[in-house]
């Protein structure tokens, strides 16, 4: 007994010790944070809870939607209905500095700085410390894994089963007609079945419950992450599990650790060689889970839990910001018929009757297309907040953002830049086309990012939403049942529209005969 107390007393002391180290380490750079960021410009704010009673006024309670029309607000009054725009501000969550970057010349020396990391937030999107969350070398031997999969070759590859998944929804959207209809149910579906195919190698009727689920469990995860950050209680995970609401989002997580296991002991008891899977144009297509298995290898390259994680990210990411990105643009051509018509005629010139996309250089010819795919993800991106963490001090034109700052790249502000952009709500797909293009600054447009975190998966994302445009606005006009201006948006991790884009659908009429016209020549 003697033994284990000169033991353990003075282990709890330097336990002790330990913790006052670390309470005296955070508040020290806390300080050094606060104090450098006083002069930066700012909105008054509280000397406790800074920004945060403007944001969520009735903390500890929280509630969604109050917070995402208060996060809302306080944007726009920052930048949208003010004449003069900060380049740089500080938004106070409590005494923390969060610094917001909003023009292209203030978000290049961030994103081109190596010494930045993903915010540990994105974790609590229930990814873990996948691909979007992950960094350091973690991040670079990942990214490597997964690239293969994203090449030219594996792309078209991709091409069939898009365009047959499309098609399947497009045909169940014809009873649909002639009414107010939601096509984010549809769309979601499509962008769910097409990953889990492109990923996994699953077709769209296999792991229909399961589907069903994720989708609501990843919406339930994106529901809850304002209130996270809002909520000083929930910074702490240990704490938020002890609440209902991390209870639930535990739950969730954990049929996701189930159903990802199932797939991959399935794949196990049927791929047994995983050592010489080459990925060129005479194999069979590999998929993430061959990927993954040629570098479970004992290395340390990934094991099984980061397989899990893994599946978790590409499911999560690869099917909801391209989901957000359709639906956003269907709303948006619905109300511009003259464009969507335009689209139309451009998609029966080029494509006709065609039901073989694999060569891609016939979906790089939809050139306006491309030029209002890209308007739209300008005026409402999918990921309008970028977080970033500072592994070192950057200067950022006259000012300097010190080591260990959050720092948020407002996207959307950038992409709203009226010095860039004349006229930055308005629709106008021509700021895209080929002679106007080079006059948009590098940094002034990221749907996708840029520099070596750019999203892996863009090329498929644009190949995927010129698939479904070319078979929707073949088959079907679209009316908006609401304005833009009807509409708002409120600015989350993703940009989520304050209600329901219900579009009207109608049989394009004239698509039959001018693909027939086409047959014929008139001499």
């Amino acid at each position: 007994m003697l033994i284990l107390d000169y033991i353990i007393y003075p282990a709890s002391k330097l336990a002790i010790i330990w913790i006052i180290y670390k309470l005296l380490e955070i508040s020290i750079r806390a300080y050094r944070l606060a104090a450098h960021y006083q002069d930066f410009p700012c909105e008054k704010s509280h000397w406790l809870f800074g920004d945060l009673l403007k944001i969520a006024p009735r903390l500890p309670k929280t509630d969604r939607e109050e917070i995402a029309s208060n996060v809302r607000k306080f944007i726009y009054r920052n930048y949208f209905e003010t004449e003069k725009r900060n380049d740089i501000l500080i938004a106070w969550m409590s005494w923390i500095p969060v610094v917001i970057c909003s023009s292209h010349k203030t978000l290049e020396p961030i994103i081109t700085k190596p010494e930045t990391r993903k915010h540990h937030i994105y974790r609590w999107l229930g990814m873990r410390d996948g691909l979007v969350s992950s960094s350091g070398s973690k991040w670079k031997a990942r990214r490597k894994i997964f690239e293969p999969l994203f090449a030219s070759k594996q792309l078209s590859q991709f091409t069939t089963f898009i365009r047959s998944n499309t098609v399947d929804i497009v045909n169940s959207m014809e009873s649909k007609c002639h009414q107010p209809i939601n096509l984010s149910d549809y769309i979601h579906q499509l962008t769910m079945n097409s990953i889990f195919e492109a990923a996994f190698k699953l077709p769209p009727d296999s792991y229909k419950q399961q589907k069903k689920v994720l989708i609501e469990g990843i919406a339930a995860f994106e529901d809850s992450l304002m209130e996270r950050i809002c909520n000083p209680l929930y910074w702490s995970d240990w704490i938020f599990e002890q609440f209902n609401l991390g209870k639930q989002l535990n739950e969730v997580q954990k049929y996701g650790d189930v159903e990802f296991n199932k797939i991959i002991n399935k794949r196990l008891q049927t791929n047994n060689n995983t050592d010489d899977l080459q990925l060129d144009g005479n194999q069979t297509r590999r998929d993430m889970i061959d990927l993954m298995f040629k570098h479970n290898n004992g290395k340390g390259n990934i094991d099984r839990s980061g397989m899990i994680e893994e599946m978790l990210t590409m499911v999560a990411a690869g099917h909801e910001t391209i989901a957000n990105s359709l639906s956003w643009l269907i709303f948006t051509l619905g109300n511009h018929p003259e464009i969507q018509d335009r689209i139309a005629e451009e998609i029966n010139e080029v494509i006709g009757d065609l039901d073989d996309f694999s060569d891609l250089s016939i979906l790089k010819q939809l050139v306006y297309m491309e030029q209002c795919i890209k308007e739209s993800l300008r005026l409402v991106p999918p990921l309008p907040v970028v977080l970033r963490h500072l592994e070192s001090d950057v200067q950022v034109g006259s000012k300097v953002l010190l080591k260990d700052s959050v720092v948020v790249l407002f996207i959307l502000g950038a992409h709203h830049d009226p010095t860039v952009y004349p006229d930055p709500f308005t629709f106008n797909p021509d700021r895209f086309a080929p002679e106007n293009i080079d006059s948009i600054p590098k940094y002034a447009f990221l749907p996708f990012g840029l520099g070596p975190r750019m999203c892996i998966g863009y090329r498929y994302a644009m190949m995927e939403i010129k698939i479904f445009l070319s078979q929707f606005l073949r088959r079907y006009r679209v009316k908006s049942c609401k304005t833009m201006e009807e509409v708002t948006y409120y600015i989350e991790l993703i940009t989520r529209p304050s209600c329901p884009l219900e579009v009207i659908i109608s049989p394009r009429e004239f698509n039959a005969i001018a693909v027939h016209l086409n047959t014929f020549s008139f001499e």
